[in-house]
């Protein structure tokens, strides 16, 4: 009975085992009924049944195990029906919107820009309203967008491991030369635009800390700063947003705190209930305000969550749904996000934008098989979207509804 005490904690695993435990128990039982009923008084017809018979349960087992139990086990329904509406402002062509650490104050979104790439995902530029003009950054070597600020800077990571940098006005970037000494250098930008951060370890002292923060100009003009933390040498730290004096870190991957210059925690440690790993969905709000969610799960329902001054409150997916993007309003009034489609089981994704105070939804829409939407917000009012799947590119804004209004 302790297996079959909670069915709620299985999870997707153990949903899985449950009903192919039932499933196969089931189809046991009914071959053996089948055979005992055809066998047991022999004549010649009923072996032409059975040969017509084990083709059939071998083609029900089949069907029932791949793709009967994980569609029921996995995946919920999702009877949601499609409401409000969202005004098109304008369209840019030829370009998709870059995943790359913006930081998780919102300056992006305050900014009222969205970092994108362009058709051969070697150049970068910034897309801003009312006509959604982009600002190109220059062209890039090969690699990986890690770092991007609303000063207008960008850092890309090549296959090499070495950065390059580039910035609005400027038309080629430039590789920066990495700290003497460093094999692994994961570094940010600041968000006031002209230096980088990153974290690195110095000797354990006598206090039992050794986790540094480091500084360093992009222009090489002065020396390297560096901050010694005031947390254990054991913690597993990532740096996600630097805006000195203060830098967000990440601590086990579920603790998000915020450092000053001195080393001192001056907020938090913030752990988003019912989120598996907040480090890679956190933005903050204000004082005190933050939203999470889940950007990766191994089990379990993955969960939109926030806490802000207008209310807080909590969104699951349905099961067998992943969040393929989260995007947060400047103010903090209003999350979008759209869920990826599982097209091995015909289960269709959403995109969803509600409010923060109360929860309301104010625009759902059904997505087309294989779609799957990235999104961006642009101030308070104003939603950018591209869908990347089949390599798509172009990029649509819209106006939010505002149901105060």
């Amino acid at each position: 009975m302790m297996y079959f005490g909670d069915l709620g904690n299985l999870g997707n695993f153990g949903l899985l085992q449950l009903a192919g435990l039932a499933a196969a128990l089931v189809l046991q039982g009914l071959a053996a009924g089948i055979f005992y009923l055809l066998l047991r008084r022999f004549h010649w017809w009923k072996l032409a049944s059975i040969a017509v018979i084990v083709p059939i349960l071998f083609f029900a087992v089949n069907l029932t195990f791949m793709y009967a139990i994980p569609a029921l086990a996995l995946i919920a329904p999702d009877w949601t029906k499609d409401i409000g509406e969202l005004e098109p402002i304008c369209l840019a062509r030829d370009v998709s919107i870059m995943q790359a650490n913006t930081g998780t104050s919102l300056s992006m979104e305050q900014a009222g820009k969205v970092w994108v790439r362009g058709p051969t995902h070697n150049g970068a530029g910034l897309l801003s309203l009312p006509d959604c003009n982009v600002e190109p950054v220059g062209e890039f070597t090969a690699g990986d967008f890690r770092s991007a600020n609303s000063a207008g800077e960008v850092l890309l990571a090549t296959y090499s491991q070495t950065y390059h940098f580039g910035q609005t006005g400027t038309p080629n970037s430039r590789e920066l030369p990495p700290p003497a000494g460093l094999l692994s250098w994961n570094a940010v930008l600041t968000q006031e635009g002209g230096q980088l951060a990153w974290l690195d370890r110095g000797a354990v002292g006598a206090d039992g800390k050794s986790q540094l923060i480091r500084l360093r100009n992009i222009d090489g003009a002065q020396t390297e700063r560096t901050i010694k933390l005031d947390l254990p040498a054991r913690d597993s730290l990532t740096l996600l947003e630097a805006n000195p004096p203060f830098f967000t870190l990440a601590r086990y991957r579920n603790e998000v705190m915020v450092v000053d210059d001195t080393g001192a925690v001056v907020w938090g440690p913030v752990a988003p209930n019912g989120v598996d790993s907040a480090e890679h969905g956190f933005r903050r709000i204000g004082k005190d305000g933050w939203v999470s969610w889940d950007a990766y799960r191994e089990d379990g329902p993955y969960r939109i969550v926030w806490s802000l001054p207008g209310g807080s409150g909590e969104k699951t997916m349905p099961r067998g749904r992943s969040i393929e993007s989260v995007a947060v309003s400047a103010d903090g009034r209003h999350i979008a996000y759209s869920t990826e489609s599982n097209t091995y089981f015909n289960a269709q994704g959403r995109l969803v934008l509600f409010e923060t105070a109360g929860g309301e939804v104010t625009f759902r829409r059904r997505l087309k098989q294989f779609s799957r939407i990235r999104l961006a917000f642009m101030g308070n009012d104003h939603l950018a979207m591209h869908n990347t799947a089949n390599d798509e590119i172009g990029i649509a804004v819209f106006r939010v509804p505002d149901v105060e209004k």
